[in-house]
């Protein structure tokens, strides 16, 4: 719910700023807003509307990337995003935009990479998007599971483990880690992250759902 009301928040803020100064980096702001509320139809307009005006397009091929994603059609999203890092070059707006931009478009990369378990290559633009900002948490969750997906659980845990020290609670490192612990035959500790994952997001989480019953049935097989 807290992420809810800041979604919310920020579209009322991007909103009003497009009212008072239409400029594409608020355009590219609300078009991935509106891809957080799953408004896919909507953002495709405004990305589709800001490649028609021309100028600076970088955010828009960002945009239709990240939608391309959603959609998993994970090579038109690597060729949307990769067109996104050209246009880069071309932009001319204000550091802090350019650098989540950045960002953005090499998360994009890496889960596109990481849907198609092309982990060593999602590791690296997990990396990109790392040495921009340290502690982006998306960055750090991505990275972690492109490491379980390489077997370097240790670094892996590493990577969970301080997510949870930047944002306590975090569903998805709690998830994860239970996912190493249950490798590793540390039933009793992965439940209590599977149900710490629960309770932080209950309602759309089906992963733990599927951890919790992997224990269960090796418990009764074993019982």
């Amino acid at each position: 719910m807290a992420n809810a009301a800041r979604y919310e928040a920020a579209d009322r803020a991007v909103d009003r700023a497009i009212r008072l100064d239409a400029q594409p980096r608020y355009r590219v702001l609300k078009g991935m807003l509106e891809i957080l509320h799953r408004r896919y139809d909507e953002a495709e307009d405004l990305f589709g509307g800001m490649l028609k005006l021309g100028g600076s397009t970088a955010g828009a091929h960002a945009g239709f990337g990240h939608l391309a994603i959603v959609r998993q059609q994970y090579d038109q999203a690597v060729s949307e995003l990769n067109e996104a890092l050209k246009e880069l070059g071309n932009e001319t707006d204000d550091r802090p935009y350019r650098s989540w931009l950045e960002q953005t478009v090499y998360l994009g990369l890496g889960w596109a990479d990481a849907n198609r378990d092309r982990h060593r290559v999602a590791l690296q633009s997990f990396n990109m998007a790392l040495a921009i900002a340290p502690d982006g948490i998306l960055a750090l969750i991505g990275k972690g599971h492109a490491l379980v997906g390489l077997h370097r659980m240790e670094e892996a845990e590493r990577v969970f483990n301080r997510v949870l020290e930047l944002n306590e609670g975090n569903p998805f490192a709690l998830a994860e880690l239970a996912g190493i612990e249950y490798a590793r035959g540390q039933d009793d500790a992965a439940l209590k992250h599977y149900h710490a994952a629960l309770a932080a997001r209950p309602e759309d989480f089906t992963c733990p759902y599927e951890g919790l019953g992997l224990i269960f049935l090796r418990q009764g097989a074993s019982g």
